[in-house]
């Protein structure tokens, strides 16, 4: 089991380096849920260095919204991760602000709305 907020995602962005925390409660609802600290850790990075940046300015509770719903606060250039969701579980705070990540079958790519 991992320590309690140790980071387990590095990754620079215009230069400033990130990290993608987790502490023991939220690995063991992962491991319960069946989800990987690589899904949530993907999933907070598709979010890409505009909307992370933005995120941060606005230190405001996120839920990101893709194959499973992530529930991150941004502090100084570390993400915590609060909570992971399977889609059809979930409970989102007032005033947390929510990204979805949709999938393009055209572009092959991912658009955050």
């Amino acid at each position: 089991m991992y320590k309690k907020g140790k980071n387990l995602a590095l990754c620079y962005l215009n230069g400033k380096r990130y990290g993608i925390s987790f502490g023991s409660h939220v690995l063991e609802r992962m491991q319960e849920r069946g989800v990987d600290e690589y899904e949530v850790s993907g999933t907070v990075l598709a979010l890409g260095k505009d909307e992370m940046r933005d995120c941060q300015e606005e230190r405001k509770d996120i839920a990101v919204i893709d194959r499973i719903v992530v529930i991150a606060r941004f502090k100084k250039r570390t993400v915590h991760i609060i909570s992971v969701f399977n889609t059809t579980d979930v409970f989102i705070k007032d005033k947390t602000i929510i990204k979805r990540v949709q999938y393009s079958k055209n572009k092959g790519g991912r658009t955050i709305c």
